[in-house]
């Protein structure tokens, strides 16, 4: 078995043949002398972080061919640009300009989202809506850009972090004294999913569905929340622990 450079930037394709047996084709995507990492990918976009020197750049692979998406040289050194998202239509990722700002690129160019005095991290984009956790007075806030405007989704006394988005609905997570919460935005509101003393992970989103880990004293489960009938159904039961998944698309941090 050949073990690949884990800095070298590869896509391997599956072609499902029927009543035959699987075709493999791998693709290099990058070949250089620096490392390239925080990979996302959807549809056929695959993006990443390549660190070329000072800074590090976001980079782009639509199917076709590669392009450097990040234009602007800010300061920040190894994080200059940084955790890159897409949805294979947009692509989202934090650029340093003395704070993290939240900058979107799609075939008309790329624009600055946010552009406050503190830290905004970790976006992630479906469709025209954006998502991120931005620093405030020493605690993080969520927040949701619609195309237009920007809304403050939490305001409370603890940590909001991990947002997640798919379409119009946001989830993330509430940590208040080590206890996390699932906390839901249906376009319109907000609300927590799952009240109690347990102890909920980071969650994800997909359409009508949200999905998170959660601690039920012994172990962490799976637990499932169906936003069209609103109820909660746990997917596993055992004694086996159950966390750290990503439900779209393939990451590596």
């Amino acid at each position: 078995m050949k073990i690949l450079n884990p800095f070298v930037l590869t896509l391997a394709t599956v072609t499902m043949m029927v009543g035959q047996s699987f075709a493999f084709e791998i693709i290099q995507l990058s070949d250089n002398s620096y490392n390239d990492l925080h990979v996302w990918m959807a549809g056929d976009w695959v993006v990443w972080r390549a660190k070329d020197g000072n800074p590090a750049e976001t980079m782009l692979y639509d199917g076709n061919a590669v392009s450097q998406l990040s234009k602007d040289t800010p300061s920040g050194g190894w994080y200059a640009n940084d955790k890159p998202h897409t949805d294979g239509q947009s692509v989202v990722w934090m650029g340093y300009y003395g704070n993290y700002d939240i900058i979107q690129w799609n075939d008309t160019g790329s624009t600055k989202l946010s552009t406050t005095s503190g830290h905004e991290r970790n976006p992630r984009v479906s469709g025209s809506n954006v998502v991120w956790q931005r620093e405030v007075s020493g605690l993080y806030r969520v927040y949701f850009h619609d195309g237009s405007t920007i809304t403050q989704l939490s305001d409370n006394t603890y940590d909001n972090r991990g947002p997640r988005v798919s379409g119009s609905n946001a989830v993330w997570r509430g940590l208040k004294n080590d206890q996390g919460d699932v906390l839901f935005y249906d376009g319109s509101t907000v609300e927590q999913l799952a009240a109690g003393d347990m102890n909920e992970g980071s969650p994800q989103v997909d359409g009508s569905t949200i999905v998170w880990p959660g601690h039920d004293g012994n172990d962490w489960e799976i637990f499932r929340y169906d936003i069209l009938t609103e109820q909660i159904t746990q997917l596993t039961d055992n004694g086996e622990v159950s966390v750290h998944f990503e439900q779209l698309g393939v990451s590596t941090c």
